[in-house]
Parts: structure tokens; sequence; C-alpha cells
């Protein structure tokens, strides 16, 4: 006898809707409901799950779902996970103060980020009050939210085992797979560089995807924003390509985090669990301003999910970036083993009572047999090739705006910074020799603070002309901060240090040195001939001839630099118009003229519209004729020349022969002196070879 049964639906209606993919929030990784296809179905009535039951909410609803750009907002969905940011909430938060009279901040916002719970927080207050400002933040326990996000794994026995067994047996650290987080920061992508050029291993990197942009496009774009890409016959130590490296040695992932399983399908969940070896958690957002529940995703729930999986399937060790603001503000000597929880009721900001809380969680894994380091970092600075620097960082900030302002404020600042590419060196140091560094803390802080009175001095000396003023306000603000750094203990870090042979850098006169030569090549910053010379030559004319290369386009472009506006005569039109491009790049103003001067058509055509200019030059100072003669300059007539007797008799010499910048400061020199003043001669030659 056939039995036949049927499912019992209790006034349930299922609606199939087929989905070739899902929608994700680019802001958020969560899933964009707008991109949902459409559903065509009769609205329940108004008391339905996730709409308004009260009037409060049933005002706040339409607001949200205007700045959201949606049809309808469920009351218990964020805000944020909605796709919201931090301008649309400035735009949101303006229309609740039109509507309830009430001001409310970012931060209330991040702790009442849904509907429901933003309308609890208006109706505690009497709406017929004048206009006022509210915050009602709940009281926030860090020790109960370590315990809400620990991973407490307790059947690790066979596993550990294992690992420990495997650490006998084989050191798999230098070829092994490595999950890398943060790969798109800008440690993240120093450490990635390290890995490719320092280990064989294979390197998985955990990226959010944006739209119209893969993982692997935004690694490529932070290695390029930042120099690592733009050498392009820069090689590994077995001589591949870095570029080739990444084809050859990267997986991307694309996921999150601070989403369950990392936001990946089970499938690569699942691959990875059993694939990786170990893992470099370098993935955080730092964010200075938001409140502990706006960090807490990334930073928490990311760092409950990497100790979720270091414990999945096999062990695999963690190697976990954490900061030196898990220490209050202006502590003495932080020891790398102290006591963390003595000192947690102090930590002010959500950066620091985020990553405090994310480093609870590694800390409790460890003392539960996860192997594991946390390196505790201070204040990264650029890299001592050629200066890439993070272009938020604050102390970049503070030079680029006290060399353009030509001020600094009156402070006693104790600044603090260590080099990325030391920090990632360390770090891809001690993965490779693994027995070095598990069980430990290390504090990447460098002891050695520079003076902010110091460096404004140093900036002054070396031609950037910055007057120091009193800054009040500012002062008053911030001085406390930067007068009162806190200072860590580093036994174990110059244990480690000794046996890797490493030395910690010190910020000196050469790292400024190299620092402030590579910003201004780059224009990150002015450089200090700019500054100098801006305004000497304003509304003077000049003209080069043999502009095309060596000393006459270096002349010109240092005129140019000075203010004058130049023309450039040379036979090679292409050679002056890149020149031309250069100083115009500068802020500059040049023309180009293709001119032989053995031509006397071509010579007679270069001087016509320059005539006004030139008149204008006698009338006010007069005619002065300055003969310059210089020495031996390294230029490209070497190359061109084909008379031999000559290149024996004046290109030969042993001495070290002059630069064409060297020519061209003379001309500024001699043009720059005062109309009474006329400088008849310059005589200029290698030192080491005299006339």
């Amino acid at each position: 006898m056939t039995q036949t049964v049927f499912p019992l639906l209790l006034n349930i209606e299922l609606i199939p809707v087929l989905c070739l993919s899902i929608p994700i929030l680019a802001s958020s990784g969560k899933l964009d409901k707008k991109a949902l296809p459409a559903v065509d179905c009769q609205s329940r009535d108004e008391e339905q799950e996730g709409r308004p039951s009260t009037d409060t909410e049933r005002k706040l609803e339409p607001l949200w779902a205007e700045v959201l750009q949606q049809k309808h907002v469920d009351v218990q969905e964020s805000f944020f996970d909605l796709g919201g940011h931090s301008l649309l909430a400035t735009k949101m938060l303006n229309k609740v103060m039109e509507t309830f009279n009430i001001e409310l901040t970012v931060k209330d916002l991040f702790v009442h980020s849904t509907i429901s719970s933003m309308a609890d927080l208006l109706d505690q207050h009497d709406p017929d009050k004048p206009h006022r400002k509210l915050s009602l933040v709940p009281e926030l326990d860090l020790m109960r939210e370590v315990d809400n996000h620990d991973q407490a794994v307790l059947d690790m026995d066979i596993q550990l085992r294992a690992f420990w067994r495997s650490m006998q047996v084989i050191d798999k650290w230098l070829t092994g797979r490595v999950l890398l987080t943060g790969a798109t920061g800008f440690l993240g992508v120093f450490i990635l560089k390290d890995l490719l050029e320092n280990t064989k291993s294979q390197i998985f990197c955990l990226v959010r995807e944006w739209p119209n942009q893969t993982g692997i496009d935004r690694i490529r774009s932070t290695m390029v924003q930042y120099g690592i890409l733009d050498r392009t016959d820069e090689s590994t130590s077995d001589g591949m390509s870095l570029d080739s490296q990444i084809r050859s040695r990267v997986t991307v992932f694309n996921g999150d985090v601070g989403l369950m399983n990392m936001g990946l399908i089970e499938d690569d969940y699942l691959y990875l669990c059993t694939e990786i070896d170990y893992i470099v958690h370098a993935a955080a957002h730092v964010n200075l301003i938001y409140p502990y529940e706006a960090l807490r995703g990334p930073n928490v729930l990311g760092t409950e999910n990497i100790v979720k999986f270091a414990c999945t399937s096999k062990i695999k060790p963690i190697h976990h970036i954490s900061t030196d603001a898990v220490f209050p503000h202006g502590m003495i000597d932080c020891m790398e083993d102290a006591d963390m929880t003595q000192q947690v009721n102090k930590l002010e900001d959500g950066y620091s009572q985020s990553k405090w809380v994310a480093e609870q969680l590694v800390k409790r894994a460890m003392d539960r047999g996860l192997p594991a380091v946390i390196y505790r970092l201070g204040n990264l600075s650029g890299e001592t090739n050629k200066a890439f620097w993070n272009p938020q960082d604050f102390n970049l900030l503070m030079i680029k705006g006290c060399a353009s302002l030509k001020s600094a404020p009156d402070v006693d600042w104790n600044i603090e910074m260590t080099p990325v590419n030391f920090v990632s060196n360390f770090i891809v140091s001690l993965v490779r020799k693994m027995s070095l560094a598990l069980g430990k803390i290390f504090h990447i802080i460098n002891p050695n603070t520079i003076k902010a009175s110091w460096l404004f001095e140093w900036m002054l000396a070396h031609g950037y002309p910055v007057e120091v003023i009193p800054f009040e306000e500012w002062k008053e603000r911030d001085k406390t901060y930067f007068s009162q750094l806190s200072s860590f203990k580093q036994d174990t870090l110059n244990g480690v240090l000794k046996t890797l042979n490493l030395t910690y850098p010190v910020i000196n006169s050469s790292i400024l040195e190299i620092y402030f030569s590579h910003l201004s090549k780059r224009g990150i910053i002015p450089s200090p001939r700019q500054i100098n010379m801006a305004q000497q030559l304003a509304g003077c004319v000049a003209i080069v001839t043999g502009a095309s290369s060596g000393i006459g386009a270096a002349i010109a472009q240092q005129l140019a630099l000075a203010g004058a506006h130049v023309a450039m005569a040379a036979r090679r039109q292409d050679k002056l118009d890149e020149i031309k491009k250069k100083i115009e790049k500068e802020g500059g103003v040049a023309i180009a003229i293709k001119c032989d001067v053995t031509n006397r058509d071509e010579v007679s055509q270069s001087f016509k519209g320059l005539s006004q200019g030139l008149r204008l030059e006698l009338a006010k100072t007069g005619v002065k004729v300055t003969c310059i003669q210089p020495g031996d300059v390294y230029t490209e007539l070497q190359s061109h020349t084909t008379d031999q007797e000559a290149k024996d008799a004046f290109m030969s010499g042993s001495g070290t022969a002059l630069r064409p910048e060297d020519i061209a400061n003379a001309v500024v020199y001699a043009v720059t002196q005062p109309s009474y003043a006329a400088v008849n001669e310059i005589l200029i030659e290698p030192r080491e070879a005299p006339i």
C-alpha cells in the first residue's frame, strides 16, 4: 500500500524566487535587499514583524527610508547594515533634528542603530522641551565583551599534539601556506611584499570585493600606491619579478573577516581550514572617532572568527597585529607581559577598546594552548627607501601642513615613528623562525622619540622656512596627547632582535632627508626650492637656448621654478615638449620653440612675441649680461659627439663632474641679484678638476 505524505503548512505562504547571485552592499558586506528580485505579494497588516508599531517608529521609518533610498525599512535592521555610512548618517541625523527638535550625535546613531532602538531613545525624553542634545549610551563592559566573543574551544588536545609533533619533524614555515588578512592595508601590503620576497609560501589573501574591482585588482592597486610595483625590474631572491610572484603565489578569496565563516562560501571555508598552515591577521578598521559599537564587527568579530578558524580542522598559529593603544594614554614602562585587565576602564576611544577586546581573545586562546604571537605596534611611518607613507597618518599630515603653511605650533610634542618596512620585515622574519615567536608579545614601538621642536628646526635648516608660532586653541586641545606619550618596555623584542641580527631604526637626520626628499619629489610636500624661490623671478621673462637637455634643460626648469616665464629653444621639439610638461606640472610657465641657433631665420622667429616682455624687462631693470663658464658636466653630449679627440681631451677627467643642476643654480643666483648689482662672470669647475 502506497502512502502519500503531504507537508503541513501553518498559515505560511512560500513564494519561491530564483536568484542567480547574492547581491552584497560594498560598504558593509551585508545583503543588499534593494537589489533582490521583486516579490509579487500583498502586504500584511501594519503589525507584522519588522514594521513600525509605535508613533515614534512610524515617524522615523520614512526618514530612514528616504535617506537609504528604500521603500520600507525593517525597524530591527541596523542603519549601517542597510548601506548607511558617515555621510548618510549626517543627513539622517539632520532630518531627525528637524522632525523631533532633538540633536543626536553620530555616536548615538552607532549605539542606537535601528529604528526601534532610536525610537526608545527619543521616547525617554519629553518632546515638549526646547531644542536639546541627547546622549543615552549604555555602559560598556569590555570584560563582558571578551566573555561574549570568546571561542572557548576545549577539545584541542589531539590537534595540539599533532601540531607540536609537526614542529619537531619539519620546518614548514618557509614554504607553508599562509592566510593573510588586511593585504590591502598599509602594513598588510608590505607584509605581503616581504612574504613574496623572503619566503616561498603560498599566500591566500582574504579581501573584500568592491564594485567593478576584483580582490587581486585591489591588492595590485595598493602595491602601486605604495611604490611596491613601481619598479618593474625588481626581483625576489629566486630571480622572479614581484609581479610574476603575485601571479604564481597569491590566491585571493573574496570575503569579510567580520562575517560568519569570514564571508566565504562553505566549500571555500572548509578548504582553507585544512589547507592553511599559519595566519597573519593584519585586518582592522582604524578610526579614532567611531565608538566601540561601530568597530566591533571588523575588529572584535573579525578576531573571533580568526581564532575559530585557527582551531578548526587543524591548528594554525596566529600572528596577531595589535596596537600600543591597548594601554591607556600616558603610562610609563608598559610591560610586554602586563596584566591588561588592570587598566581596561581607562580606555576611552572605540578603537582602543575594540583592539583591547580583540587582543584578549587571542590571549585567552593562547592560554588554552593555541600557538600565537601578538605584535603591539606604535605609529608607522614611511618606508625607508622612497618614503611611501600612509596618506592618512597624522605625523605625515602634520609635516605636510607645516611645510605648506610655513608655520608650526610652539608645542612640547614627542613624535614616535617606526618605518613600516622594518615592522613588516620583523614580522616575516618571525614567520620564518616561528620558534622564536610563539607565545610571546612584542612591543614594536620606537623608544627613541623625537621632539617636535627639533623636527621643526631640522626643516628650517634644510630649506623649509617654518616659523614657530603660538596656536593656543589647537595646542590646548592636542598638546597633552603628544607631550605625554606612553613608554614601553621591550625586553622580549630586544632579545629577538639580537638573535635576528636586526637593529631598531632610529629616526635621525639621515632618514628625515630620505623622507623629505622623496615626499617632495612626489609632490606630497613642497620642495624647499619651491618655497624659497617661488616669487624671486615673478613677472620676469627668460629665453634659454639649448634647452632640450643637460645644462639648458636644468636652467629652464630652475628659472621656471623661481617664477620666470621661460621660452625654451632647441632643435629637438619632442624633448622641449617633455620639459615643458615637467615645468607646467610643477606650476611653472614655459613655451617650447624649435630653433637651430645656426639658422638666422629660426633665431629671429624665436625672439618674435618675446619683444614686449623684453622691453618691459629692459625698462625696469636695464640690461645685464652674465658670462657663465662651466667645467666638466654630466650631460648627453658625451653620447652624442663623434669627436673622439675632444672626448679624450675634455671628457675623461678623473675628478667628479658637475651636475646640470649646479650650473642652473649659478644662473638663478646671477639673475636674482638686486637691480644695482651685476654678476659679470661665473667660473664653476669641479673641485677635483680646476683650470
